[in-house]
C-alpha cells in the first residue's frame, strides 16, 4: 500500500507537469509569430493558455509534494505512522 501512495502523485505530477509544458510550448507557438486569435471575436489564445499552463505547473508541484509528504489520515493515526 506504500508503494501505491508514492506511485499515484508521482504519475499525476508526471502528467500535470508534462501537459503544463505543453501548454506553455504551444502558448509560445500562438503567440510567436504572430498572435492567433478567434476568427469573430480576434480574441487571443495565448492568455488562455498561459492560465492554464501556470495552473498545470502549481498542481503538478503539489503533487510532488504531496508524494514525500502526504497529509496525515485516520487510517495512518491508527497505525502510528508519521
Amino acid at each position: 500500500m506504500s508503494r501505491l501512495r508514492l506511485a499515484i502523485p508521482l504519475m499525476l505530477a508526471a502528467l500535470f507537469l508534462t501537459s503544463g509544458w505543453q501548454a506553455a510550448t504551444l502558448m509560445w507557438a500562438n503567440l510567436c509569430p504572430t498572435v492567433l486569435a478567434t476568427a469573430i471575436l480576434s480574441i487571443p489564445y495565448a492568455p488562455f493558455l498561459f492560465v492554464i499552463a501556470l495552473g498545470c505547473l502549481a498542481i503538478g508541484v503539489v503533487m510532488l509534494i504531496h508524494a514525500f509528504h502526504p497529509l496525515p489520515t485516520e487510517e495512518n493515526e491508527k497505525e502510528g505512522v508519521k
